[in-house]
């Protein structure tokens, strides 16, 4: 299967115009369909190949969504929160990155690490029409992480701010603002 995914994922989506990924889809739909038709046999290869390194990045977001489409079990979904941190946020719709961590944050699995990847990134964010809103980074740091247990995430934005650039730092001071504990509290001082 690793030849196969190396040979579907061979580019960048951000490089191709949307025609060119339209001509990428049915490479990816053989790929994910095979896997589909016989879960039993190619579920595991393709937990295999995301745990693996080496493939292209886009993989990692793609064959993770694919992977959370079919399987409800937490270990998957651990899995995915632990793999996506290899995909490049330069080909991935902002919004679905946010919002598959969130569905994963609700199911009780720790996004810390995937969440924390957005603020490598100052331009993160995203519209919402329905809402005429704009999620910039900070709100899309505090919707991933505030599901999970403040616990899991305070001390990593605290040990992460000071070597951060000032809007992942505003960014981190907004999410642990809404996920006030004593932590929290003492930092802000």
């Amino acid at each position: 299967m690793k030849t196969e995914i190396d040979n579907t994922y061979n580019f960048k989506p951000s490089k191709l115009s949307r025609a060119e990924q339209l001509e990428k889809f049915p490479a990816m739909d053989k790929l994910f369909n095979k896997i589909k038709d016989d879960t039993a046999k190619y579920l595991p290869e393709l937990r295999s190949e995301l745990i693996a390194h080496g493939h292209n990045p886009y993989f990692y977001y793609d064959g993770s969504a694919f992977l959370l489409s079919l399987s409800d079990k937490f270990d998957d979904k651990q899995l995915i929160a632990n793999v996506i941190i290899k995909a490049d946020l330069e080909d991935l719709s902002p919004e679905m990155y946010t919002r598959m961590l969130n569905k994963l944050a609700n199911d009780g699995v720790d996004v810390t690490d995937a969440a924390l990847k957005i603020l490598d990134n100052d331009k993160f964010s995203f519209f919402i029409p329905q809402h005429v809103f704009t999620v910039n980074q900070g709100y899309a740091l505090t919707y991933i992480l505030l599901p999970q247990k403040s616990m899991s995430y305070v001390d990593s934005l605290i040990s992460i701010f000071k070597r951060s650039s000032s809007a992942a730092q505003k960014s981190i001071l907004m999410t642990l603002w809404f996920a006030y504990n004593c932590k929290r509290g003492c930092f802000n001082k």
